[in-house]
């Protein structure tokens, strides 16, 4: 591969850019977030969803390589421990953004939902090199929760490295 530029080279050796191919070489979780009416899960405007705690997407062990979110046109339901749920409409995913944190409870990122939707991009996937992240410290919030309810559900692809 021909380097355009130091600046190019230093990026990709850090690993800021890459060529956007495909994700050859990395895996992938799906994450869920069933939707109720009360409790932990419930969808208020302003109310932070936290994921659970997950063994395999912590910090220590991986670097989350890009991250999608399912919305109802790609695939209209999900099956959860909860029961079926619908996914959320791109238009509902306008209202919500995902927020990554690390174990401070510092917020390295805060991206609209809709921002990751691969169909809305393009078809292009979503790359990022997050390394320093508690997987349950991360959430999802809405600033209107106007169309969501306990029947919907969110659906998160994460692709991951292992360090």
């Amino acid at each position: 591969m021909q380097v355009v530029s130091p600046l190019v080279e230093k990026m990709t050796e850090k690993r800021w850019i890459r060529p956007t191919q495909g994700r050859q070489g990395e895996n992938l979780k799906s994450v869920y977030l069933p939707f109720t009416t009360t409790g932990i899960y419930s969808v208020l405007t302003g109310k932070s969803i936290y994921f659970q705690p997950d063994s395999t997407l912590t910090s220590d062990k991986v670097v989350i390589t890009g991250i999608e979110f399912v919305d109802f046109t790609t695939n209209s339901t999900l099956d959860t421990p909860n029961g079926t749920r619908t996914n959320i409409a791109a238009t509902e995913a306008t209202l919500g953004y995902f927020v990554l944190s690390n174990s401070k409870r510092e917020i390295i990122a805060q991206i609209p939902l809709a921002c990751l939707i691969l169909r809305l991009n393009g078809g292009r996937p979503t790359f990022t090199y997050w390394d320093d992240f508690q997987w349950e410290n991360c959430s999802i919030y809405f600033s209107n929760s106007a169309g969501t309810s306990a029947a919907n559900g969110a659906w998160f692809k994460v692709f991951y490295t292992t360090k």
